[in-house]
């Protein structure tokens, strides 16, 4: 019930103890009454909140490990009117880019073909995969890096088996006059930091190793042998040539 201030102080002293009581006395049975409503209602809550979090778990998507990257070639005009030529990389998080150019060696080398133009690059976005599942490479330059009858937009498979991207071809002066078909531009997207020193010495050997003239050997094949016993270490500034990453 109201109770009016004015109308308390006019109240006999036996009257506000009487009143005072009996609020006091509503009071107590109202919080005798609230009090089990309270637990109840925060059990149901926990109750609730347990299951609810136990059927979301079961609701959510389990990673599945990625199966491709996506390679695109562009070409831009600048303001000063030249043309930029760039091929760019998405591919998962925590996997590292590497390509690299095949062509004939050297005509005072002792083998036919060589690595050229190597390039490699690395991310897992800061650690956080979880909420940002690839990352996107770029390698710019003043000449395209695909020739007529290349695609210019296509995924590539990930893991360690190269795949071949483009047929460009790097010829250095003095080169030797052997089969261009087999050079071209290869990728990699390998799964942590792989390329360290001793891949790409391994990977050098095995290319300096191809034979220009054999009939039947697998030339790809070769190069995924690399993964093999292959210590991964952490070389934050161990890259093979200009290939920047973009967030």
């Amino acid at each position: 019930m109201f109770q009016d201030a004015e109308l308390q102080e006019h109240l006999l002293p036996s009257e506000r103890e009487s009143t005072s009581s009996k609020t006091t006395f509503n009071l107590s049975r109202a919080c005798f009454r609230f009090t089990p409503l309270l637990i109840f209602a925060t059990l149901t809550f926990g109750v609730m909140n347990c299951c609810y979090d136990r059927s979301l778990q079961k609701k959510l998507p389990h990673p599945h490990p990625p199966h491709h990257g996506h390679v695109s070639y562009q070409a831009t005009l600048q303001k000063n009117e030249e043309i930029e030529y760039s091929r760019e990389f998405t591919v998962p998080c925590d996997y590292g880019i590497l390509v690299f150019n095949v062509g004939p060696a050297a005509e005072t080398e002792s083998y036919h073909y060589e690595i050229y133009q190597d390039a490699y690059v690395f991310s897992n976005n800061k650690k956080m995969c979880w909420a940002y599942p690839t990352y996107r490479g770029i390698q710019r330059g003043p000449f395209p890096f695909w020739v007529t009858g290349d695609p210019t937009s296509f995924d590539v498979p990930v893991g360690m088996n190269p795949v071949k991207i483009s047929h460009r071809v790097v010829k250095p002066k003095n080169a030797k006059n052997v089969s261009i078909t087999r050079g071209g531009d290869y990728l990699i997207i390998g799964h942590h930091k792989f390329y360290t020193p001793e891949f790409y010495h391994r990977l050098k050997a095995t290319i300096n190793g191809w034979d220009a003239y054999a009939d039947h050997q697998d030339y790809e094949g070769s190069i995924a042998t690399l993964s093999a016993n292959i210590t991964v270490v952490d070389l934050d500034n161990w890259y093979g040539g200009d290939l920047e990453v973009l967030f």
